[in-house]
Order: C-alpha cells, then structure tokens, then sequence
C-alpha cells in the first residue's frame, strides 16, 4: 500500500498477504541496480485473514461476529463478557497474523545480499484498546533515536517513521562500513 506523496511509482495492493507484497517487489527489483522501496504490510490491519494453517492450533473463536473486522471501537467495556471475549480473540488472531508476516519477513529478508539498507517500523497497536487510558502494557511510544549515515549516534527525533522512511531515499549514495 502506499499514500498520496512524492514517488515514483506506486503499487497499491490493499488487503494483499505480505508474500504477495514480497513477491511483487521481487519482480520489481529484479535486474535493478539501486532501488530504494517503501513497503507496507496490510496483514495486520482489517480484515485480519492470516492463512488457515496459521490459524488451526491457537484457539481463536472464528464464530465471533466482525473478528476480521473491528467491533466494540468505541463501546468496549471490560465489564461486558462479549467485549472480553471478543478483544481475546481479536488479538489472538492478531498474534496470528503477526507470526505469518514475521515468518514472511524472515523468507523475504534472506534474499538480500550484506550492502542492503532495511528498516522495519511497527503498528502502534492502539486499535486494540491499548490507548493509555485503558491500558499501558502493549504500546510503546517513543521518539525515534535515529543514527545518521556519518554515524553520529543519539541523535532524537521527534517525527513519525513515516517522514524518516521518506528521507531515506536521500542517503542511498552514502557508504555504510558494518550494520547501522
């Protein structure tokens, strides 16, 4: 997936398994040079469909109404059996898609040689009632700590991943000696 902004090209593929996102950017890759990419993963954003092998040995409740899709956003209460159950379920399912694109991510990752600049940001997780209101377990807030190509360390940035990734592209000729 990709938003409005200044790229190249764009390949919007809502709603596409991370092995369908890997695979097309296979293709795309393939025979380039030097070729700077922007990848989003959908797989963990509605509708949650992780494939069935995935699913067979977690015990989540498929029979629930709208698991896939999000229920209970703005009338949770944590005193109700069906809200309880439905958020159980709901981030079981989600831990599900979590380990099919991680396992994507490992395949995918392997197919990069050592002179190959990734980065890999998270989801904030506050679409699963985790806002600090309700919960301070799962989410984790932070500005970034960013080490520039010339290595100046602790660096801190006050800015989403999403305006880091889109400078990215501007340090693509810069030289890298061992892992950043």
């Amino acid at each position: 997936m990709a938003i409005r902004g200044r790229y190249h090209k764009h390949k919007v593929m809502p709603h596409s398994p991370a092995n369908m996102v890997n695979s097309v950017y296979e293709k795309w890759r393939k025979g380039r040079d030097q070729t700077f990419a922007y990848l989003h993963y959908a797989d963990l954003h509605s509708p949650l469909d992780p494939p069935k092998e995935y699913i067979a040995d977690r015990s989540v409740d498929k029979s629930i109404p709208n698991l896939t899709e999000w229920d209970y956003t703005s009338t949770f209460d944590k005193n109700r059996e069906d809200c309880v159950k439905y958020r159980k379920h709901r981030l079981r399912l989600c831990g599900v898609a979590f380990d099919f694109l991680t396992d994507e991510l490992h395949s995918f990752l392997d197919t990069f040689e050592d002179d190959t600049f990734i980065i890999i940001t998270g989801n904030h997780g506050e679409s699963h009632w985790e806002h600090p209101e309700l919960a301070k377990s799962f989410t984790d807030s932070r500005p970034l700590t960013v080490l520039d190509m010339a290595g100046h360390h602790g660096m801190r940035h006050l800015a989403s991943h999403l305006r880091f990734l889109a400078r990215m592209n501007n340090c693509r000729h810069q030289q890298v000696d061992g892992q950043v």
